[in-house]
């Protein structure tokens, strides 16, 4: 079967590694740049960790399954190992409760463990008790993306080819220029474009609820005996943003990267000192430090990508109701690897289910991350949660009711 993947971002050359280890698939990869992750995935400060609730939710479920699968897949691979989540002093229970705690949401303590204040200075330099994300860590997406394109050997990749429109025609999938030009057909195919997924479905009457959600990160240059400076992480750390660990700039100047700003419903690429000031507020939050003027950092450069995002800022992952063969991988929102790791195995299931002929999505597709365990209701929660037929019903994807999605047809164990 050929399936064709548009968009060589994190979330389409992913999907494009996953299936190209499947003999079955001949596998197309486009993308209107001239390479992989040229836009928003050409990022190489991408956090990735587990959410952690008071009690199990779907989305802790769904994150720390992803970040197992990000851990294994990827460790070789990471930026900054660990991630250190400070909690102020008055919220701190005891270090025996959260290891409980911690426990009981599925953890073990290889993964997460929480560090009292003396320790946490010692080892981070952050005067804060907090949670140790053992197997969290950054990630840089341009490489992550690259790599996996770079197994692509035996398939084709289209660079420099923009996709305007889209079309069915004797099932198999179509795709055109601006000059109108067919330039691909296929048996399937997954939109794993970010926002230009809204404008191709437009092109078959299939209305989508995205959002575009710009982000900006900022890197500071910052005096090392200034206050600030002293007290500059050793970890990456997470909080209301993120932050890298301070590196060196030169003898007297640390170089520190803190993001990243949500602005929903703005798509301008062009940096903000409005955005960098937001950078700079969550910075010295995660320090515990409070913002006064003379504490103003200097602006290095700023990486700014827009992102999409859905309505219930999940994504949207699977098929399209009433269009055979078309997939979606979009609205990773501020998640971008934790979804492209389940969108890549998700996907992957999904197309294994058309090229089968079969109306149901077999589970079995998430038990390399927990190895040994039934995850069966918990891929079915996944696939539902995610799946695009909670936007979209009937042939041309008129809006249906968010507060009570419509579940994939079937799901059967294997």
């Amino acid at each position: 079967m050929h399936v064709i993947v548009l968009g060589a971002g994190i979330a389409g050359s992913l999907i494009a590694q996953k299936l190209a280890r499947k003999s079955s698939y001949q596998i197309t990869l486009i993308d209107q740049a001239v390479g992989p992750a040229t836009q928003t995935s050409d990022h190489q400060l991408a956090l990735v960790h587990p959410q952690v609730n008071k009690k199990s939710t779907k989305l802790q479920r769904f994150t720390q399954i992803a970040n197992r699968l990000v851990w294994q897949n990827f460790q070789s691979s990471i930026r900054y190992s660990g991630v250190y989540q400070p909690i102020l002093k008055e919220d701190w229970i005891n270090s025996e409760k959260l290891s409980e705690l911690i426990l009981t949401l599925g953890f073990n303590q290889s993964e997460i463990e929480p560090i009292e204040s003396k320790i946490a200075l010692e080892k981070f330099n952050i005067d804060q008790p907090g949670l140790w994300f053992n197997t969290a860590g950054i990630y840089d997406l341009k490489k992550l993306s690259t790599q996996a394109v770079e197994t692509l050997t035996h398939h084709e990749m289209m660079w420099g080819e923009k996709v305007t429109r889209i079309q069915k025609n004797n099932n198999l999938w179509e795709l055109f220029n601006d000059k109108n030009e067919k330039i691909c057909t296929g048996d399937a195919l997954v939109l794993a474009c970010n926002y230009q997924t809204k404008e191709l479905l437009a092109t078959i009457d299939v209305e989508l609820p995205l959002r575009p959600v710009r982000g900006q990160l900022s890197r500071f240059l910052i005096p090392k005996d200034s206050e600030v400076g002293k007290h500059l992480p050793w970890s990456a750390m997470r909080g209301d943003g993120y932050c890298s660990p301070s590196k060196e700039w030169d003898a007297e100047t640390w170089l520190w990267e803190v993001g990243s700003s949500y602005d929903e419903d703005i798509d301008d690429l062009r940096p903000s000192k409005e955005s960098a000031n937001t950078n700079q507020k969550k910075g010295l939050a995660l320090l515990g430090m409070v913002e006064r003027p003379e504490l103003s950092f200097r602006e290095e450069s700023n990486f700014v990508g827009i992102r999409s995002a859905s309505k219930d800022r999940l994504p949207l992952i699977g098929p399209v109701t009433g269009q055979r063969g078309l997939f979606l991988a979009t609205a990773y929102g501020s998640r971008g690897l934790i979804w492209a790791t389940l969108g890549a195995e998700l996907i992957h299931a999904y197309l294994d289910t058309f090229l089968a002929g079969a109306d149901f999505l077999a589970a079995g597709f998430l038990t390399g991350a927990f190895a040994g365990e039934d995850l069966t209701a918990l891929e079915a929660e996944l696939s539902s949660a995610v799946s695009p037929s909670r936007f979209l019903a009937g042939a041309l994807g008129a809006r249906a009711s968010n507060s009570k999605p419509t579940f994939p047809s079937g799901f059967k164990a294997r």
